[in-house]
Formats: structure tokens, sequence, C-alpha cells
């Protein structure tokens, strides 16, 4: 009997650690760093829609959409800066493409794409010794643009 009642409180104290836990967990989670990039980049909070490549953020005819897709080395994450329905800024956060890892340094790929309408497919100047990886950013770009517009239109 004593056994028995020593295996509940374990099982009792178990549960309870394990909630404690959770809780701790809920209540420290980090902030949404999608809103807080979007607030520096649009201004404002805004209204945020869920896509199958990230969220996307309005702030009046603006919107910042982002993009997670799976590059050869790791993953390709970013947003795309869309104003008057034309791409105006690419923010890369993570992206390991290229012989050294570093094939998006080259700001000539962001410049090609400012001033290109906002629907796919859009074309970036390729990367000398990165074509596949500008390949893989532009599909993610390109694959955030049709799931926005299908989202909006």
């Amino acid at each position: 009997m004593g056994l028995m009642i020593a295996r509940r409180r374990d099982r009792l104290t178990t549960v309870a650690v394990l909630l404690a836990a959770l809780l701790l967990d809920l209540a420290w989670s980090s902030p949404d760093q999608h809103r807080q990039l979007a607030q520096r980049v649009l201004g404002a909070d805004g209204e945020r829609i869920e896509l199958e490549s990230g969220p996307a953020f309005r702030v009046g005819p603006s919107w910042l959409v982002f993009f997670d897709h799976q590059g050869n080395v790791g993953p390709i994450r970013g947003a795309i800066l869309i104003e008057d329905d034309n791409i105006r800024e690419l923010h890369l956060f993570e992206a390991r493409e290229g012989i050294n890892q570093n094939a998006f340094s080259d700001p000539t790929l962001a410049q090609s794409l400012v001033g290109q309408p906002a629907k796919a497919p859009v074309e970036v100047d390729v990367i000398s010794g990165a074509s596949i990886s500008s390949q893989l950013l532009t599909d993610a770009i390109n694959e955030s643009l049709v799931q926005w517009r299908a989202a909006v239109r």
C-alpha cells in the first residue's frame, strides 16, 4: 500500500514539474521576430496574414513578405518589401549558400530585384560562381510572391 502511494506521489510530482516548465516556457517565450522586423521596416505593427512560405505584414500600401526556403547548405530566410506593387528591398536573415557560404553578400543580387513588379516570375542577376544559389533564392522569392498574390487578390 505504501509503495502505491509513493508511486502516485512521484507521478504527481512529475506532472507538476512538467506543468511548471510549460508555464515558464510560455511566459518567457521570445517575442515574434517577424512582427518586430515588420514594425521596424514598415514603421508600424500592421495586419498579419499567414502564408505557407512565412507571414506577411501590411501597413497601408506596403507589405513585408517573409520567405523560408531550403537551400543546398541550409535554410534561406528573408523578406521582401513591396510598395506600390513593386519590390523595394530584399532582406536576407539566413543564407549560407555558395562555396564560402557567403554567396549573397554581393549587393548586386538584391539591387537587381528593386523596382521589379511584385509578381512571379522575378529575375535576378545571377552571382558569378553561385548560379544554383541564386536560383534557389529566386525560387524562394517567387513562391512567396505567388502565395502572397493569391492571399491578397
